[in-house]
C-alpha cells in the first residue's frame, strides 16, 4: 500500500520566530511545507526556506479566506494540514498522526487546543486535497461553505485525537485585534444586508465576540442582542449568535438578562442542543437548585461531545458555565462537586486565584 503523503500548508506574516518553532515540531513523519508570506518585513521568508519549505508570497488585500486558499494551492499531496505559525505539534503528536492517516476517508479534526482559559475544540484542519476544500470569509476564513457541499457520505469528519496547541505570543494580541475589528467592520458596513441573513448572522457573532475582547463589552451586546431581535429564523448561524450573546451577559454578571433572553428565544434553544440550558435557567429563577444542577450539567455534557463544525463549541463558554454550574451545585447542597467544578475552572484560568478560593468556600459547606 503506497504512504499517504502530506502538504504543511502555512499563512504567514512578521512570525519568525514563531514560525520557527512551529516548523521544527512537525517531525517523526515526512511531509512538505508550504509557506504564503502576506508581506513580511521581518526573516519569515528566510527562516521557512532553511527547514525547507517551499516559500510563496502574497500581495496581502484584507481578505482572509483569498489568502488560505492561496496557501493551499499549487499543492499536489493527498493530505493538506492546515496550520498558522503560533500552532505546535507536542512531542510525538505530528508522528503519531502520519500513522493515523492511511485509515482516514474523509476530511479529519484535530484536537485544538486554542487558550489556556478554554477547553480544547476539535477543529478540521486535515483536509483531503481531491475534496478541493475552499475557505469563505474575508476574516477568521471558515471552511462551512465547504463542508456543506460535500456529499452526505463524506459530510461527517473523523475526529482524531492527535494534540496540536494554539501557543500566540500574548504580546500580539492587541495588535491582532486592532487588525481585526476594521477588517470586521468594513465587512459588516459592506455585507450585513446580504442575503441569505445568515451571513448576516455570521459577521454580527464575529464582530461582537472582537469587541469584547477589545474591551468594548456594552457595544458588544447592544449588537449581539440588537441582530437578534430583527431578523427571525432558527438557523445555526443565528444559534451561534444568541449563544454568544448569552454568554456576553455572564461575562457581564446579568443572569437576569440571560433568563429573559432565555425565555424570549424558547422556541430556537428548546429543539436543540442548547435545550437543557434554557429548563436549567428557568429552574434556578424558580430556585429548584437539584434541577438546575442536572440541567446545567447536561448542557455541558452536550457541548462536549458537539461536531467540531456545530455552532456552539464548547470553547466559547469560558469559565463561565462552570462558575454557574458551581454556585447551582453549591445551592443544591452538593458542595464537593461544586469543590471540583471550581477547580476546574482554576485548570482553564491559571493565575486566577478566585476560582480556588471558590472551590475552598464550598468544601467549607460541607458537615465536619
Amino acid at each position: 500500500m503506497r504512504m499517504s503523503t502530506l502538504g504543511v500548508c502555512y499563512m504567514v506574516r512578521d512570525e519568525a520566530d514563531l514560525l520557527d518553532r512551529s516548523i521544527s515540531s512537525l517531525v517523526g513523519f515526512p511531509h512538505r511545507t508550504y509557506v504564503l508570506d502576506t508581506g513580511s518585513k521581518d526573516a519569515s521568508p528566510e527562516v521557512a526556506r532553511s527547514h525547507g519549505a517551499v516559500v510563496r508570497h502574497f500581495s496581502w488585500n484584507g481578505r482572509f479566506d483569498q489568502a488560505r486558499n492561496a496557501s493551499i494551492a499549487g499543492t499536489c499531496e493527498d493530505w493538506l494540514l492546515i496550520m498558522d505559525a503560533d500552532d505546535v505539534f507536542p512531542p510525538g503528536e505530528f508522528a503519531r498522526l502520519g500513522t493515523l492517516l492511511c485509515s482516514i476517508t474523509s476530511h479529519a479534526t484535530l484536537r485544538y487546543h486554542f487558550d489556556p482559559e478554554q477547553g480544547p475544540i476539535q477543529a478540521s484542519r486535515l483536509l483531503r486535497r481531491d475534496l478541493r476544500p475552499c475557505f469563505d470569509g474575508g476574516i477568521h476564513e471558515n471552511l462551512g461553505s465547504w463542508l456543506a457541499g460535500l456529499p452526505d457520505l463524506l459530510k461527517s469528519p473523523v475526529h482524531l485525537d492527535v494534540n496540536l496547541i494554539h501557543c500566540p505570543d500574548p504580546r500580539s494580541r492587541p495588535e491582532k485585534l486592532a487588525r481585526n475589528l476594521p477588517l470586521l467592520l468594513r465587512e459588516w458596513e459592506e455585507h450585513q444586508d446580504d442575503p441569505p441573513p445568515r451571513r448576516r448572522f455570521f459577521l454580527a457573532a464575529e464582530l461582537a465576540m472582537t469587541l469584547h475582547h477589545s474591551g468594548d463589552t456594552r457595544s458588544a451586546l447592544q449588537l449581539s442582542g440588537t441582530e437578534l431581535k430583527t431578523l427571525g429564523g432558527n438557523g445555526p448561524e443565528r444559534l451561534r449568535l444568541l449563544y454568544i450573546h448569552l454568554w456576553l451577559l455572564w461575562q457581564a454578571g446579568d443572569l437576569s438578562s440571560a433568563k429573559a433572553v432565555v425565555e424570549r428565544e424558547q422556541e430556537p434553544l428548546s429543539s436543540t442542543v442548547v435545550g437543557p440550558l434554557l429548563l436549567g435557567l428557568n429552574a434556578l429563577h424558580c430556585g429548584c437548585f437539584g434541577d438546575a444542577a442536572d440541567r446545567l450539567t447536561e448542557f455541558r455534557k452536550q457541548l462536549e461531545q458537539a461536531p467540531a463544525e456545530f455552532p456552539l463549541p464548547l470553547a466559547h463558554t469560558g469559565t463561565a458555565l462552570l462558575r454557574l454550574l458551581g454556585y447551582t451545585l453549591m445551592m443544591a447542597g452538593d458542595p464537593r462537586t461544586a469543590s471540583h467544578v471550581f477547580l476546574e475552572a482554576e485548570r482553564l484560568e491559571p493565575g486566577n486565584p478566585e476560582n480556588r478560593l471558590r472551590a475552598e468556600i464550598a468544601l467549607s459547606m460541607l458537615p465536619t
